[in-house]
């Protein structure tokens, strides 16, 4: 826990305060520090990580660290923006604001019901036990991957809440991409693990998106 705790603080200091040191007069505005405090929350739901990861096993592929990097350098790239090239008006409350701030609320309460409900079965590498269940229980009724899907509302929602809006772009279109690429090698192990109960889920249920994909 404590090893999580401080992992979680200095890459939320890095990504949403560090920039603000060239542009000080943004840190008297709160949106950053909401970033920090979601920051915060979102790996206190989580198994602890290593952004610089030598210790992952072959089997993951290396997808947990591109998942992490993904949103760590967009949501650097989106602060950057806010602070340095859209200040003030970045930091106005408006109707995007506040789209931004539910936005990172509904990913948060979802990516945290789907950790909750998948319990010992919520790994940060890709794992399938030996006793490995297809949860479809919770939020997992809805879509294969709402961990996933709620971390990208989430992490798109706070550069919308910045009004940073190529940064929102890109880290929709970098974290999908890893998100993908996790699901395909993810789903071959549990087809291969589970066989047919885990087919017979892909066919009834979406992975990311509720009845498009």
């Amino acid at each position: 826990m404590i090893r999580k705790i401080l992992t979680a603080t200095l890459a939320a200091a890095a990504i949403y305060l560090l920039p603000a040191l060239g542009n000080t007069a943004a840190l008297r505005h709160p949106q950053l520090w909401v970033l920090v405090f979601f920051g915060l929350l979102v790996s206190l739901f989580q198994p602890a990580y290593k952004p610089i990861d030598k210790g992952a096993p072959s089997r993951d592929r290396g997808t947990a660290t591109q998942i992490v990097w993904s949103v760590y350098l967009t949501q650097l790239v989106g602060v950057i923006e806010a602070v340095h090239f859209r200040y003030p008006e970045s930091f106005r409350w408006d109707v995007a604001t506040t789209a931004g701030l539910l936005a990172m609320v509904l990913g948060l309460g979802l990516r945290s019901w789907a950790v909750l409900t998948l319990g010992r079965f919520f790994t940060w590498h890709i794992t399938v036990y030996d006793d490995h269940q297809v949860i479809r229980s919770g939020p997992f009724r809805f879509v294969r991957h709402p961990a996933y899907a709620g971390a990208l509302v989430l992490f798109v929602g706070t550069l919308v809440f910045l009004h940073a809006w190529v940064g929102a772009i890109l880290s929709l279109l970098l974290q999908t991409a890893a998100y993908v690429r996790r699901i395909r090698h993810e789903e071959a192990m549990m087809i291969e693990q589970l066989g047919e109960r885990y087919r017979a889920y892909i066919r009834e249920v979406k992975a990311l998106v509720p009845l498009v994909w």
